[in-house]
C-alpha cells in the first residue's frame, strides 16, 4: 500500500473543502424538511420595518413593511429571499417560527392575512391610543368584578402599561469630588477661606 504525500497546497485545499462542507451541513436549513409557502397564498407582516425583497433580478424592488401588511407570495419573492449563503430567508420560513427566530431573531411572518383586531406593534402612538381607549372603557364598568376582569384582557391584549419614569443619570459630578478634596486639604492645613464680599446697600459707595 502507497501513502499519498500532500503538498502543503493540496492539503490547505483539502481542509478548507472539509470545513465548507461541514458549516454546509451545520448551517444550512434542511430544505428538504422546510415548508415553504404556496405561491398565491396571503401571509402577513408582524413586525413594522420589515424588508423583503420582491424579486430575483437585480431590478427587483424592496419593499418595507409595517405590521399587519398582508403579502400575497411568488415565487420569485420566495427564491429572491436567500441569504448570500443561499439559505432561505423573510417569507419562505413562515410556517417555521424556530428557523425564523435563528435567521432574524424575532417572528416576522404568519401565514393567512392579518387578523382584523390585530394589536398595533408595542410602543408606537396607534398602540398607545388603541390600549388607552380599552383601559378607560374597562374603568367605566360599574362592577368591580366585571372591570377586574375587562382590565385584565388589556393586559393581556394590549400588553403591560407604557413606562412614563424617568431615570436619572446618577454619576457624581468630578467638580463636587475635586472641590470637596481641596476643601478636606486646606482644612488639614489650618486654612480658612476668606470671603472679600459684602453686601451693600443700592447706590452707597464702599471704600477697599
Amino acid at each position: 500500500m502507497t501513502d499519498i504525500i500532500e503538498s502543503p497546497r493540496q492539503r490547505l485545499h483539502r481542509l478548507r473543502a472539509e470545513l465548507a462542507e461541514r458549516e454546509a451541513v451545520a448551517t444550512a436549513p434542511a430544505e428538504a424538511q422546510l415548508r415553504l409557502p404556496v405561491p398565491g397564498t396571503t401571509i402577513h407582516c408582524l413586525v413594522s420595518g420589515t424588508t423583503i425583497s420582491t424579486g430575483t433580478s437585480f431590478t427587483s424592488r424592496g419593499a418595507v413593511l409595517d405590521r399587519g401588511t398582508n403579502i400575497t407570495v411568488t415565487a420569485d419573492m420566495i427564491e429572491g429571499n436567500r441569504d448570500a449563503g443561499g439559505r432561505y430567508r423573510g417569507p419562505a420560513l413562515v410556517h417555521d417560527a424556530d428557523a425564523q427566530i435563528a435567521a432574524h431573531g424575532c417572528v416576522l411572518f404568519a401565514p393567512g392575512p392579518a387578523p382584523s383586531d390585530m394589536v398595533p406593534e408595542r410602543g408606537t402612538p396607534t398602540w398607545r391610543e388603541q390600549r388607552e381607549n380599552a383601559r378607560q372603557a374597562a374603568h367605566r364598568e360599574a362592577d368591580p368584578v366585571r372591570r377586574r376582569a375587562a382590565l385584565d384582557q388589556v393586559e393581556r391584549k394590549h400588553g403591560p402599561a407604557p413606562t412614563t419614569s424617568t431615570i436619572l443619570n446618577s454619576t457624581p459630578d468630578p467638580s463636587i469630588k475635586l472641590a470637596e478634596q481641596q476643601r478636606a486639604e486646606l482644612d488639614a492645613q489650618g486654612l480658612r477661606l476668606k470671603w472679600s464680599y459684602d453686601a451693600v446697600e443700592p447706590g452707597v459707595k464702599v471704600r477697599r
